[in-house]
């Protein structure tokens, strides 16, 4: 169940958002999904604690079926929320470290390689044979030719 606490202060941020960030209705309701997350991460642990929670919100986030563009933006909206708390509420929230904040952070996924095809002269002889019906058939088949010798 989400601490009472924590979603008013999620509230008060949205209420900043709008009222001194004016933010966009679109743009509110992104940020209240994104928080939401945070919310439902923090279940029942109130705000001042989220550095002991475990797994880390950044692995949290990793085990969802969200994208990982999904991912970055929840993170985004977890510094500002985070760094908006400390900056509105500096004694009640100095349990919570700077660096932790810059730490909420989508994890990084490794980058895949896709396999690499090489052909040999003679195939890249037949390609450059074949009469092109269009302009861009034309260009493609100069461009083939010109990686080939490079």
């Amino acid at each position: 169940m989400i601490n009472r606490s924590n979603h008013q202060f999620a509230k008060a941020f949205l209420q900043f958002q709008k009222e001194v960030k004016r933010n966009t209705r679109g743009t509110l309701d992104l940020y209240s999904l994104h928080l939401r997350t945070l919310l439902i991460w923090l279940d029942e642990t109130p705000l001042t604690q989220s550095q002991t929670i475990k797994p880390p919100f950044p692995v949290y986030l990793d085990n969802t079926s969200n994208t990982e563009q999904t991912n970055a933006k929840t993170c985004r909206a977890a510094r500002a929320f985070y760094s908006w708390l400390k900056s509105e509420y500096p004694m009640r929230f100095s349990a919570i470290k700077p660096n932790w904040i810059l730490g909420l952070k989508p994890i990084a996924k490794p980058a895949t390689v896709n396999e690499v095809k090489y052909y040999t002269l003679d195939e890249m002889k037949r390609l450059a044979g074949v009469q092109p019906k269009t302009m861009i058939m034309t260009r493609a088949q100069a461009a083939a030719a010109f990686l080939y010798l490079s």
